[in-house]
């Protein structure tokens, strides 16, 4: 299945020979358009030292030219089967891609995950962060000392989000079509992952109204626990069977993904599958509200971001607006 057209790479500060792999495989694979780009942050002005503005554009054009080169090197790793554009645009390196992705349409974005050290050791950074946020289109930041072949996929789906079925739905199915995609051509496992909670698990069931909140306490019954489970492995295969039809209905059977259907918060549940299924690839949403630009769904997909050690393919909902312009 042909999924992307214009791919962005996005060379990152850390640089990774597997990110460029990815991106080079995937425009083969789909026959997409491939531009590199390198977004080197704003270089000082020399010119503060005294230098001469001839001396300081001289620099300037020597260190663009050193980078333009050095990225031709690392494209020639995907042999002569991609015709790849390269591109240098200098600014603050978010703010540049997502131009980028508006300018000229790019479907997909390719970016290594750069990374945050200190006290709390993240694997992306807050030029990361700022992508996940706000870029419109699907945005895969890999892991740099991943492996170069992806072996175990885990796509994680959401029933319960508080937008409508209509939105839901059409993210879930977008998500799902990204990793049958992906996994088929990976060779890969697919695993399909849905978290759920009952009303007893969440912080306020346990209040009693006795203490004045008004909240009563609420406890399933072990049938009514099981009905639950039961309806959302349900949905989960409908929504399988929903996407799977017509031309692309072998690559599915292919793919044969498992299903996991886990009580628990996603934030919790995501997590460890991705660390017990020793998941190279999560494909999730980061949902911004329709309507509202740029704003993250909460402290849930930032939880599990913050959280998880491999490579991640960001899916935004349809209708989501990026707060970053062209002007």
């Amino acid at each position: 299945m042909k999924r992307f057209q214009n791919i962005l790479f996005a060379r990152s500060v850390q640089h990774s020979d597997v990110a460029l792999m990815h991106a080079l495989a995937l425009a083969n694979h789909n026959q997409a358009a491939l531009s590199i780009l390198e977004t080197p942050e704003e270089i000082p002005d020399l010119s503060v030292f005294g230098l001469p503005k001839e001396t300081v554009n001289q620099f300037k054009d020597a260190a663009l030219k050193a980078s333009r080169e050095d990225m031709q090197q690392l494209a020639k790793l995907g042999g002569d089967d991609v015709d790849v554009e390269f591109r240098t645009v200098e600014g603050i390196r978010f703010l540049t891609i997502i131009r980028e992705v508006l300018r000229r349409e790019h479907d997909l974005v390719v970016k290594a995950a750069d990374g945050k050290e200190g006290l709390l050791s993240h694997l992306f950074s807050t030029t990361d962060m700022h992508l996940l946020r706000k870029c419109p289109s699907p945005l895969w930041l890999v892991k740099p000392d991943g492996s170069k072949e992806i072996n175990r996929i885990v796509a994680a789906v959401d029933f319960d989000l508080p937008y409508g079925s209509g939105v839901n739905d059409a993210l879930n199915k977008q998500i799902l079509k990204m990793a049958v995609s992906l996994a088929h051509m990976e060779g890969a496992q697919l695993h399909v992952v849905h978290a759920w909670q009952a009303l007893s698990d969440l912080p306020l069931s346990g209040m009693q109204s006795g203490m004045g909140t008004g909240i009563p306490e609420f406890m399933e019954s072990k049938e009514e626990l099981a009905q639950m489970q039961t309806s959302k492995e349900r949905k989960l295969s409908k929504l399988i069977d929903g996407v799977r039809g017509g031309a692309e209905a072998e690559v599915y059977d292919a793919v044969k993904p498992e299903i996991h259907v886990i009580r628990g918060s996603a934030q919790q549940v995501i997590v460890e599958q991705t660390r017990v299924l020793d998941a190279d690839l999560l494909i999730m949403g980061t949902v911004g509200r329709v309507g509202i630009p740029g704003l993250f769904i909460g402290n849930t997909a930032e939880s599990i971001l913050n959280q998880i050690d491999c490579s991640v393919l960001a899916v935004k909902p349809e209708g989501f607006k990026s707060p970053v312009t062209l002007e």
